[in-house]
């Protein structure tokens, strides 16, 4: 299965979510904020990232134009994590190559769903 890293400030999506990749036998590595969890991105080397869009310091959008700016982390895959309606902010995302979007609150089979399809892109 997948190695991936959560990226989320709210520690009870962080729970929740873990737990649920977990139980579908990912290994899950998590971070509380967009500035962790790049470093986190660069020395774990992840399969896959679930970065939340709204977080203080960094939003998703500025993290992820980090990813993509940085040749090691360039071609990681990414699913945005959002409450967010913004079709700004979710058309910046999707610019920047997300690989999918998992609205909050997530129905299970949509995230399931969206981590074989991402890993299925090369």
């Amino acid at each position: 299965m997948a190695k991936i890293l959560l990226v989320d400030d709210q520690p009870d999506i962080r729970f929740v979510m873990g737990e649920f990749l977990e139980s579908l036998g990912h290994e899950v590595i998590k971070a509380s904020s967009a500035p962790s969890g790049l470093e986190m991105l660069e020395s774990e080397r992840p399969d896959l990232v679930f970065l939340d869009l709204t977080m203080p310091d960094m939003s998703g959008t500025e993290a992820l134009a980090q990813i993509r700016r940085q040749e090691a982390t360039r071609h990681t895959r990414v699913l945005l994590l959002t409450g967010s309606t913004s079709t700004e902010e979710l058309d910046q995302a999707r610019e920047l190559g997300i690989e999918g979007i998992i609205p909050k609150p997530w129905q299970s089979a949509d995230v399931a769903s969206q981590i074989v399809a991402a890993m299925a892109r090369s």
